[in-house]
């Protein structure tokens, strides 16, 4: 009887770590708190399984200064974790949209767009040069901004397209896919 009741438990187990990495494989660089409520566990049960998924290499880990990512092994490639990281932020999400749609637009016009301050368009385009996917251009007085690889972002953001609550995404995506 009590062989039975420990093989429930374990299939039990795999239940739950199957859910988690479901989970995670639709909303790759999903934060730990976001899997928490989404999944409504318990803290010290989730750590549990995700830690033994780490070491079973079952799903990758990025730990950014107080941040820990979760991703499925098959975004493996580190610039796609940069990116998809910056995705699941609205700012950034937004901006690189914007500049995939209508390339080499200046700051001025990004602040509009975005109804964001100088500072904050600032911090966010340091942040999306300094991983790669920003291209910068100072022309006089003007700074011009465009995405590195568009097709590199386009093909992330319709691929995980439904992780995403965002009209602009589906409204990107839906265009995206037509050309």
């Amino acid at each position: 009887m009590a062989k039975k009741d420990r093989t429930q438990v374990k299939t039990d187990s795999e239940k739950l770590a199957a859910e988690i990495l479901l989970y995670i494989t639709h909303h790759p660089g999903v934060h730990f708190n976001d899997l928490l409520r989404a999944l409504n566990l318990a803290p010290g049960t989730l750590q549990y399984h995700l830690n033994r998924m780490e070491k079973e290499n079952q799903v990758l880990v990025q730990r950014l200064e107080y941040k820990t990512l979760y991703f499925p092994p098959a975004l493996h490639d580190p610039m796609d974790q940069r990116i998809m990281i910056l995705l699941r932020q609205e700012i950034p999400r937004k901006l690189m949209i914007i500049l995939m749609e209508e390339s080499n637009k200046t700051g001025q016009e990004l602040t509009k767009l975005l109804k964001i301050t100088k500072s904050t368009l600032s911090y966010y385009t340091r942040r999306l040069e300094n991983v790669g996917v920003l291209k910068i251009v100072i022309e006089g007085r003007e700074k011009h901004y465009s995405v590195t690889d568009p097709n590199r972002v386009a093909n992330l953001l319709t691929e995980h397209k439904k992780s995403f609550s965002d009209k602009m995404v589906d409204r990107f995506v839906e265009l995206w896919v037509r050309i």
